[in-house]
């Protein structure tokens, strides 16, 4: 990367510089100042940015860089658009709660919104449903797992027990658990609302 790290508002700044009238000139020394003030923000920005993310990014994309905003007072990732030769930002890191930790979850974020790398939009929906799909059947095996887990350390009393009850709930009576029972029925029951959320959170994801 090349400094001056010009960006979408030093840009504009200079386009505005270009366009004074005759009788406008007295602003340049003060437009310039500001232009030089912020082209020096952002090089001592990326300066701040962590080397390690800074090239897991580039793995990502050359043209993105991890930079420190400060007057958000938080990182951001910028993308370099050759045809305008400056950089806009693509993800400010933070919410509501103010900086973001930077960690895996913002190169997660960054490739998840990752349009320029898809032909189409529709072939960016199908990637999304793709994950989705994958995150759906793992949350689905982790349920599963966790219940022949349980099922595992059940006695051979229990487990007759438990086909028992199982088969007099489908029959539509009224079982009130006890015990070990209760215990394992919660646990059950806890375990299937639990996988039923993560479905319902992948699916929003879409």
């Amino acid at each position: 990367m090349k400094f001056p790290y010009w960006d979408t508002e030093a840009h504009g700044m200079a386009i505005i510089a270009s366009h004074l009238e005759a009788e406008q000139y007295g602003l340049w020394p003060k437009i310039r100042s500001i232009i030089m003030d912020r082209l020096q923000s952002n090089e001592a920005g990326v300066l701040e940015a962590p080397k390690w993310l800074q090239k897991k990014l580039k793995e990502i994309d050359p043209l993105l860089v991890l930079r420190w905003n400060y007057e958000e007072q938080c990182f951001c990732v910028d993308r370099y658009v050759p045809i305008e030769k400056h950089f806009t930002t693509v993800c400010t890191w933070k919410d509501e709660n103010g900086p973001k930790r930077l960690d895996l979850d913002l190169l997660e974020t960054i490739q998840d919104g990752d349009l320029w790398r898809f032909p189409s939009y529709k072939e960016y929906l199908a990637h999304k449903r793709e994950k989705a799909a994958r995150r759906r059947l793992a949350n689905q095996k982790a349920s599963e797992d966790a219940v022949l887990t349980a099922v595992d350390k059940l006695s051979s009393k229990d487990i007759a027990e438990f086909v028992s009850v199982g088969n007099a709930l489908k029959s539509g009576e009224t079982i009130e658990c006890h015990g070990n029972d209760e215990h394992f029925f919660n646990k059950y029951h806890r375990a299937g609302q639990q996988n039923q959320a993560r479905q319902y959170n992948a699916n929003r994801r879409i």
